[in-house]
């Protein structure tokens, strides 16, 4: 088996050398597209097969390459060796896994009778024994828990960053239960931030959030990833926030520039971020901090930040991993 798997290798060599050698320049065009381009091109790479593996563990660690090329080496890598397995993933029988976890409804032997001017009013329900009732926030959330166990077993880590960073739509095509679609991509980014791999998340969510720049069409979804990144505490992205700290501001008080909710909100956030700040960052946050009035009684916190060391930062070019296993790279 060893050997049939050598032989392969070798003849991808063979058939496609020349087009591997243009790996790190097909990583440069993959990383400047997105949707069905992206696709087309992360599969080209992807179809090179098991003979591309070096170079693309080399990409993977390579400093000389912007982080983006690093993360498209390790996502292309990933999925030749485990593309049948996310395929598989995603194919399942989705709507008959939520439908099977969705309870069954069942009487209350002891129910409350309610009475209104001294009669008693009956309880109508409309509801038999067995039935499947599906709350308002939608059916999806009885399998979350599952679902991340599920994700954490396969341990494709670089699919679920793929699917926060690009719009590859690479999730269940069933229309039953909609809320999936959107908690899918979500469900596995909040897997991966349990791994060594969570800077990456991080990163392509900084990325989102300066391309989106709170542009009207682009002002929900910025204020989620904010709101993330700030529950993330990833000292490195305190820059980033302080950037957008007015816009979001606004998008969360409607611009109301007055208020208690108002100042709420703006001490909220800056306590927020002072929690994860070092005295890198003291000049900016002193900068966005005298533009408001309410955070007045902060400062006192920002001289205790000024005391504070940077902290030791993850490497981009660690846990390189393949489930649980470290690849080691090539020289």
């Amino acid at each position: 088996m060893k050997m049939i798997s050598v032989l392969l290798v070798l003849l991808a060599l063979q058939c496609f050398g020349a087009d591997i050698l243009e790996i790190p320049s097909r990583l440069e065009e993959m990383v400047n597209l997105d949707g069905k381009e992206y696709l087309e091109a992360r599969n080209e790479i992807v179809g090179f097969g098991e003979g591309a593996l070096p170079r693309l563990a080399q990409a993977a660690v390579d400093d000389t390459l912007e982080w983006p090329r690093r993360l498209a080496a390790r996502i292309c890598y990933e999925r030749i060796l485990r593309g049948t397995d996310i395929e598989a993933f995603i194919g399942r029988d989705w709507e008959r896994i939520i439908y099977d976890a969705i309870p069954e409804y069942k009487p209350d032997p002891n129910p409350i009778v309610a009475t209104y001017e001294g009669e008693v009013v009956p309880d109508v329900v409309t509801f038999k024994p067995g039935d499947k009732i599906i709350p308002l926030t939608g059916a999806t959330g009885y399998i979350r828990k599952d679902f991340i166990r599920d994700c954490e077993e396969m341990g494709t880590w670089y699919y679920f960053i793929e699917l926060n960073w690009k719009q590859t739509n690479e999730v269940p095509k069933q229309k039953k239960y909609i809320g999936l679609n959107e908690d899918w991509p979500r469900w596995c980014a909040d897997v991966v931030r349990k791994q060594p791999e969570k800077i990456w998340i991080c990163r392509v969510l900084v990325e989102k959030l300066v391309h989106g720049n709170f542009q009207q069409n682009n002002k929900y979804i910025c204020g989620k990833i904010y709101d993330q990144l700030l529950k993330d505490k990833e000292a490195w992205t305190v820059p980033v926030l302080l950037d957008y700290f007015d816009e979001f501001i606004d998008m969360e008080t409607r611009s109301l520039k007055k208020g208690y909710t108002y100042i709420i909100t703006v001490q909220g956030v800056m306590e927020n971020i002072l929690d994860f700040a070092d005295s890198r960052h003291v000049e900016q946050l002193e900068m966005v901090m005298r533009q408001y009035p309410e955070l007045t009684s902060l400062m006192e916190k920002l001289e205790e930040v000024r005391t504070l060391p940077k902290p030791i930062e993850p490497d981009l070019r660690q846990a390189f991993r393949i489930e649980q296993e470290a690849i080691v790279t090539p020289k």
